[in-house]
């Protein structure tokens, strides 16, 4: 099975096709580096045409996220719930980027909540529901990405492959990256567990980019989530594979 060897997600993946990696960088500092190789020049001509950020970067003002995830998260609710509850969103919101998103741009993780929220509220699907559907909905978009391809046999194997790779090489390189903190523990050839633990308590969209991997993989694994923290800032997923 052949997956993107270089692509971003929100709460996020990171692969990289120098160290064959998979590497999650959600809501934090990544800066692009040199290091890192071709396949980051470019992703960053497809997601950002040319700029020097990826995904987020922080501020004195507080965290930015990149306006390819709002573009992204609005194609999917248009495309899922339709174009009239996501105007009526957007309207209602009275967002301070009025809903129009640029990918080189970058804007408050507020107004995703924000949507979140008022689409919650008209359509009845709670924010878990919502983000986790999203999350299925963007790996199947950064894994179709026009990226060189790096192999992977599983979905275990590519889950294994998260926290020595990217996470050890990025804080060295930026020490002060807010990066989330993974551990991935083997039980054995059909189960693992999963360790997601970041203060943005985005666990929700993390699980929807598992089951969207899963799905990627065409593998039947349940998932079952012990709640760590407060906020869904430290989840334990559990992972049987059948």
């Amino acid at each position: 099975m052949y997956i993107s060897s270089c692509f971003l997600v929100a709460g996020g993946l990171f692969v990289c096709r120098t160290c064959t990696t998979i590497r999650w960088a959600t809501v934090g500092l990544c800066q692009v580096s040199g290091k890192v190789g071709d396949p980051v020049r470019r992703l960053r001509q497809v997601l950002m045409k040319g700029t020097g950020k990826i995904w987020v970067g922080t501020t004195s003002t507080g965290e930015l996220m990149q306006g390819f995830i709002f573009k992204d998260f609005l194609e999917f609710a248009n495309k899922r719930l339709g174009n009239a509850v996501v105007d009526q969103a957007v309207a209602q919101c009275q967002l301070q980027s009025r809903g129009v998103y640029s990918t080189r741009q970058q804007y408050s993780p507020q107004e995703l909540v924000t949507l979140l929220g008022e689409i919650s509220r008209q359509t009845g699907h709670s924010t878990s529901e919502l983000l986790q559907t999203y999350g299925q909905w963007l790996f199947k978009t950064l894994v179709n990405l026009p990226l060189p391809q790096s192999e992977f046999d599983d979905s275990f194997g590519f889950l294994a492959a998260v926290e020595e790779g990217f996470h050890k090489e990025i804080r060295e390189l930026f020490p002060q990256a807010n990066l989330p903190r993974l551990h991935c523990e083997r039980l054995g050839p059909h189960e693992m567990t999963f360790e997601y633990q970041s203060p943005l308590g985005l666990a929700d969209l993390a699980e929807g980019l598992l089951q969207g991997c899963f799905l990627h993989f065409e593998e039947q694994v349940s998932i079952s989530r012990e709640s760590l923290g407060a906020g869904g800032t430290h989840v334990r997923f559990h992972l049987k594979r059948s």
